[in-house]
């Protein structure tokens, strides 16, 4: 199956129907940092508004992740109680029990956490780092057995553990998670690429298909998420006069461009799929956020053009399917798509 990310607040009919005629599984985003911005105060709206959608359609779905540290998707009250374990452990006990009650008649699969082997924002140790991964998985399978419940690896090449030992290595925690007795069906493997941010660095597909190929020992399938930008992104640490690009993002065959990320998109996917323990795969966010990990990364642009990207990945799962590919969708997302590579010369190979 092929997936994607979807935008909250994203609530156009005929985007949502492009969903359904392009896309076999969906992304449902859950920020602990939206939804619950103070303590036990939730804010459901947009949420509730995709929930009542999905249901009404049949449409399967991965949400999460439930929990995850960074910044991006904890609450700021939460680090309130840094370093004070028994609290965070409630507050993490507490979200999750809250979130997959209300949503447990919608979601298929839940991510229900995201990166803890990095231990970045919180100085845990290796016994609570497990504990929680632990106490997490057990509890969503308590609250929904038929649902399958994933762990979310992050930076999974594992440039983190050079200068944070207080880190797991990605397939250390891997391997732990399966030995620790947690009830879980398989693992999220997230690989972003295109930025010079820790983790993020783009790395050859042979280096990619060799990781995935390490997780075939573990025992439990695999479930890919992927992005990479449209764009050469700016190097934000630059001064404004020399500030061009992110040289230590490095890139694939050329600088990102539109074309050139249709092209890693497909050749990407088609590493993951060959894999025998890769059970899904999903682009990480189908429309451009600014706000996003990974700038400029959708499949369409923030008026809802569609990019080369999206017509390269609606191919291959036509192929996959067996379907003859139509150059025209039955249903479009709103905004007219330009023509593929227009303007642009094709990577070498």
């Amino acid at each position: 199956p092929i997936g994607c990310g979807v935008p909250l607040e994203q609530e156009s009919p005929k985007f949502r129907a492009a969903l359904l005629a392009n896309f076999d599984f969906l992304c449902l985003p859950m920020p602990w940092r939206k939804l619950a911005p103070e303590p036990g105060r939730y804010q459901w709206g947009s949420l509730d508004g995709w929930a009542e959608w999905i249901t009404r359609h049949r449409v399967p779905v991965m949400a999460g992740p439930v929990i995850g540290f960074d910044p991006r998707m904890a609450p700021e009250w939460l680090s309130h109680g840094r370093g004070n374990f028994d609290k965070l452990r409630d507050s993490v006990y507490e979200h999750t029990e809250t979130v997959v009650t209300r949503y447990r008649n919608v979601v298929t699969a839940w991510n229900v956490v995201s990166g803890l082997h990095l231990n970045h924002h919180f100085n845990l140790n290796f016994e609570q780092i497990l504990e929680l991964t632990r106490m997490c998985t057990m509890l969503v399978k308590k609250i929904q057995p038929v649902a399958k419940v994933l762990v979310e690896i992050r930076e999974p090449f594992g440039e983190y553990y050079s200068f944070h030992q207080r880190s797991i290595p990605p397939l250390i925690y891997a391997d732990l998670v399966v030995q620790s007795a947690a009830n879980f069906d398989g693992f999220v493997v997230r690989f972003l690429m295109g930025r010079a941010t820790p983790g993020q660095s783009t790395r050859d597909l042979m280096q990619v298909s060799g990781l995935l190929d390490q997780f075939l020992a573990l025992g439990k399938p695999v479930h890919v998420v992927a992005a990479a930008p449209s764009l050469v992104l700016p190097d934000e640490a630059a001064a404004p006069s020399v500030r061009m690009f992110e040289p230590g993002a490095g890139y694939w065959r050329r600088p990102w461009s539109p074309l050139v990320q249709s092209r890693w998109a497909e050749a990407m996917f088609q590493v993951a799929i060959s894999k025998p323990q890769v059970e899904s795969v999903a682009w990480g966010e189908v429309v451009d956020n600014p706000d996003s990990e990974v700038p400029s990364s959708g499949l369409l642009t923030t008026s809802l053009e569609v990019k080369n990207s999206f017509r390269r990945i609606r191919a291959l799962r036509h192929r996959l399917l067996g379907a003859e590919e139509s150059r025209v969708l039955a249903v479009t997302p709103e905004g007219p798509p330009a023509a593929e590579g227009a303007g642009e010369q094709a990577p070498k190979s």
